[in-house]
């Protein structure tokens, strides 16, 4: 077994959530929080991932207000 398993799986979430993350953001910066918080929703859904509502709104907000999010290691 690869001793760097977690690590590398760590760093193969980190990557798709930051591809997700910046496709909603080339599509949705500077739109309504609403409609941010909808683009989000199908992409969390479409990976298979949950998300709550104020971490939704928080991330979505940013978003909105031209603000790119980012991705770091836990």
């Amino acid at each position: 077994m690869n001793p760097n398993f977690g690590e590398e799986i760590g760093r193969q979430v980190n990557s798709h959530f930051q591809k997700m993350f910046d496709t909603v953001f080339r599509r949705h910066a500077g739109k309504s929080v609403p409609d941010v918080k909808d683009a989000l929703k199908r992409e969390f859904k479409r990976g298979g991932a949950d998300i709550t509502d104020p971490e939704l709104t928080k991330i979505a907000t940013a978003i909105s207000e031209g603000t790119r999010i980012r991705v770091r290691a836990a």
